[in-house]
Protein backbone atom coordinates (compact mmCIF):
# COMPACT_ATOMS: atom_id res chain seq x y z
CA UNK A 1 0.00 0.00 0.00
CA UNK A 2 1.12 3.89 -0.86
CA UNK A 3 0.01 6.78 -0.41
CA UNK A 4 -0.05 10.39 -2.30
CA UNK A 5 0.90 13.90 0.29
CA UNK A 6 -2.11 15.95 -0.24
CA UNK A 7 -1.32 20.08 0.91
CA UNK A 8 -4.43 22.28 1.53
CA UNK A 9 -3.28 25.77 1.93
CA UNK A 10 -5.66 27.87 4.22
CA UNK A 11 -9.06 26.96 3.02
CA UNK A 12 -8.82 27.43 -0.67
CA UNK A 13 -5.60 26.02 -2.90
CA UNK A 14 -5.07 21.73 -2.26
CA UNK A 15 -2.68 19.94 -4.51
CA UNK A 16 -1.79 15.98 -4.23
CA UNK A 17 1.65 15.17 -4.57
CA UNK A 18 5.46 15.84 -4.26
CA UNK A 19 6.98 18.51 -5.80
CA UNK A 20 9.96 21.36 -5.51
CA UNK A 21 9.79 24.04 -3.48
CA UNK A 22 9.12 26.31 -5.57
CA UNK A 23 5.92 24.92 -6.52
CA UNK A 24 4.66 24.92 -2.48
CA UNK A 25 5.71 28.59 -2.61
CA UNK A 26 3.06 29.31 -5.56
CA UNK A 27 0.31 27.80 -3.83
CA UNK A 28 0.93 29.70 -0.31
CA UNK A 29 0.96 32.71 -2.73
CA UNK A 30 -1.88 31.96 -4.18
CA UNK A 31 -3.98 30.98 -1.31
CA UNK A 32 -2.86 34.92 0.38
CA UNK A 33 -4.01 36.55 -2.96
CA UNK A 34 -7.45 34.57 -3.33
CA UNK A 35 -8.27 37.30 -5.71
CA UNK A 36 -5.78 35.21 -8.35
CA UNK A 37 -2.73 37.35 -8.61
CA UNK A 38 0.18 36.24 -7.46
CA UNK A 39 2.54 38.48 -5.06
CA UNK A 40 5.76 38.91 -6.70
Amino acid sequence: MSSVPKTVVGETVEFVGAGPESMLLKHVQQAAAPDGSLIV
